[in-house]
């Protein structure tokens, strides 16, 4: 009953909200629109679409109770959730303790476009897993997956099996996936700590966030390490393997890892037949190999479009991107590529295998740097590697070994080298060292300009492009720069603070070696999903964070004065959205923000919170002067499908962000029917 409600409630709204609009009843077509916003948040309409909340299962490393998986007094194990995912629903959550598994985990059901599963290491700020029955605060701890000789995260299915996942670590780290020394499986050299194993097919749809993936070398340096000696066998330890042995074309399609860390391999990334694979605000490094099997960062074959976007990749023994057969369209952006291992290391090599031309690449806004190793070669292409529309531009070489860009391209410009003769118009030869601290491998751009340094001397590239790997706003004093960093007059922001994700036990089969281990790159922060904790973000001073929510203490007019949070967010559909929060403002003194979304705020966008009671939901508006109209209308963009930025300053003192929401605003329903 309540359902029909929703949909008549929702269906006369909307027809009142536009009838007030056509006939120029502005005020009155907005109080319309604010009802049919009440009723979207009210029942948790997004769209069109009503469904009920999804079930929640909790696995804990041993079983509890009468592992039903139906709270953590009976929470299932490992095992336990591998023999009973059909018992899991489109929409429904797992979560994961903390603690050390020692058997797989091989998902075999699906969830929907519209209602993904989730797999989720639990936080204590979360009110679902820390309101079941049986929680502690220790299950709020690293998630580590490391079965002897088994591959830790598998798909085997050959119909799509596992597809709409979403596991997410919540932090740096949340979940490790270790892969030890041992090669298995159906014939195939190519095992991984994540694997789609040969056989499998047509799964879609697949994000991994906040996820270590570790192979054997671990962060012993992979360019000594004997990867498969575990199990007499030498051969390729992944981190990443899609490995359906080209039987399938697609065979896997929209895979995305965010906020990653891969490494400790000989083969960081196999992927067959993939199509819509992103990498993005990963971290890759220590990949080598000290036996017979060659080292490769990425081994792609026959794959359709990729994209690189925001990464720190380092400490790569011999080919960076390597293609086979074909490639399609490359997304290849605001990365930084910097320090191999090995002075024939290159970032992007296609082999003597292709069938035809790559992309066409669309080259933004990189990095490259040598350091006490020079990088062989960025761009290690043959005559016609490119189809046409290929573009390199905004990029920086440095100590690339005279490479400074690829001829083959059709658009090279506005890139910046140490050597003579890069080409194009407005490129740079010669640069002075650009770099803020190179000797200790700090490769943000320093506030000089001149004719010989990279700051405000890129071309613009449009929104799709327009933030940097620190999640800067790209032009905002009046020009692009040259580079994965733009420069910043506020200093050199930091990513938000996360707890440290250590790991409670060592999986047995670690390999034990006398090696200096290899350092970790720290994490950055990046694009989130449609739903995030204000403390997700790039926060910057005045803010500060207490308990997952963001403030600050003093007040001002000027939104360049204020605290600044930055949210990178992935939109997967193009259409209208409007934001809700939670919020924290008691009284007219404490209820304001600024706010914008793909730029900074100005004053006119000013969101005047009405008083909460606590921390209660608020539709985001936007309206200059005080007071705001009570009949104001929510804030809505237009946005395309794709990367956002929504930046948020402090107003006033004490006014607290909780949790933000990006929703898709309502539209006419369609086929639907109200039951009197």
């Amino acid at each position: 009953m309540e359902k029909h409600l929703a949909v008549s409630s929702l269906q006369d709204n909307f027809a009142a909200a536009t009838e007030k609009w056509r006939i120029g009843e502005r005020k009155l077509a907005s109080n319309a629109l604010r009802r049919l916003f009440k009723v979207v948040l009210g029942v948790g309409v997004l769209g069109i679409a009503i469904s009920a909340q999804g079930a929640n299962w909790y696995v804990r490393p041993l079983s509890a109770g009468t592992a039903n998986g139906s709270n953590w007094n009976n929470a299932w194990s490992m095992a336990n959730l591998n023999s009973n995912w059909s018992s899991v629903a489109a929409g429904d959550t797992v979560w994961l303790a903390g603690g050390t598994y020692t058997t797989q985990i091989a998902p075999t059901k699906s969830g929907t476009s519209a209602n993904l599963i989730y797999i989720k290491r639990p936080r204590t700020t979360d009110s679902i897993p820390t309101g079941a029955p049986g929680w502690l605060a220790a299950f709020d701890s690293q998630v580590i997956i490391a079965p002897v000789v088994q591959i830790p995260l598998i798909w085997t299915g050959a119909n799509g099996e596992g597809s709409y996942l979403y596991f997410d670590g919540r932090v740096d780290s949340g979940i490790r996936l270790f892969k030890d020394n041992s090669i298995i499986g159906a014939g195939s050299a190519y095992v991984g700590a994540a694997t789609f194993a040969r056989g499998s097919a047509h799964q879609t749809n697949i994000t991994l966030a906040n996820i270590e993936l570790a192979g054997a070398a671990d962060n012993l340096p992979a360019s000594n390490f004997n990867f498969g000696a575990g199990s007499g066998q030498e051969g390729y330890v992944c981190c990443l393997s899609l490995d359906n042995d080209f039987n399938t074309d697609p065979a896997y399609s929209n895979i995305l890892l965010t906020h990653c860390r891969l490494h400790g391999s000989n083969e960081t990334v196999l992927a067959t037949h993939a199509t819509g694979l992103i990498f993005e605000y990963c971290k890759i490094y220590n990949n080598g190999s000290g036996n017979s099997f060659h080292a490769n960062l990425m081994e792609l074959h026959g794959c359709g479009t990729f994209t690189m976007r925001y990464c720190d990749v380092s400490d790569w023994q011999v080919e960076g991107i390597f293609p086979f057969d074909t490639l399609g369209a490359v997304e290849f952006y605001g990365n930084v590529w910097h320090d191999p291992n090995n002075p024939v290391a290159r970032v992007f090599e296609p082999s003597l295998q292709m069938s035809g031309a790559i992309g066409p690449i669309h080259a933004y806004n990189n990095t490259f740097v040598g350091g006490t190793i020079q990088i062989l070669a960025v761009w290690n292409t043959l005559l016609g590697t490119w189809q046409t529309g290929s573009i390199g531009e905004n990029n920086i070489y440095w100590r690339c070994n005279g490479n400074s860009s690829d001829p083959n391209m059709q658009t090279n410009d506005y890139n910046f080298a140490d050597i003579s003769g890069v080409p194009g118009t407005h490129s740079i030869s010669t640069g002075t060292n650009p770099f803020v601290n190179y000797a200790a491998k700090d490769y943000h751009i320093t506030s000089s300009i001149s004719a010989t340094l990279p700051r405000n001397k890129g071309v613009a590239l449009g929104a799709a492009y327009n933030a940097d790997l620190d999640g800067n706003i790209r032009g905002t004093d009046g020009a692009w720069d040259i580079g994965a960093y733009e420069y910043s007059s506020g200093g050199t922001p930091s990513p938000t603070p996360t707890a440290t994700a250590t790991a409670t036990g060592t999986p047995s089969a670690t390999p034990t070696a006398t090696a200096t281990p290899v350092s970790s790159p720290s994490p950055t922060a990046g694009p989130l999903g449609l739903s995030f904790d204000a403390s997700a973000g790039v926060i910057t001073a005045p803010f500060s964070i207490t308990n997952n929510a963001v403030s600050q203490n003093i007040e001002t007019p000027d939104p360049t004065q204020g605290g600044r949070a930055f949210y990178s967010f992935l939109v997967p559909t193009t259409g209208d959205y409007f934001l809700s929060a939670m919020v924290n403002c008691p009284d007219e003194g404490t209820n304001s923000f600024f706010l914008n979304i793909d730029a900074e705020p100005t004053v006119a966008m000013t969101w005047h919170v009405p008083v909460t009671s606590g921390f209660e939901l608020r539709l985001a508006t936007w309206w200059e002067i005080w007071p705001p109209p009570p009949d104001l209308a929510p804030k809505t963009w237009t946005l395309n499908a794709g990367t956002h930025q929504l930046i948020i300053r402090g107003r006033e003192a004490n006014a607290i962000l909780q949790h933000i929401t990006v929703g898709a605003a309502p539209r006419p329903p369609q086929g639907l029917h109200v039951i009197p």
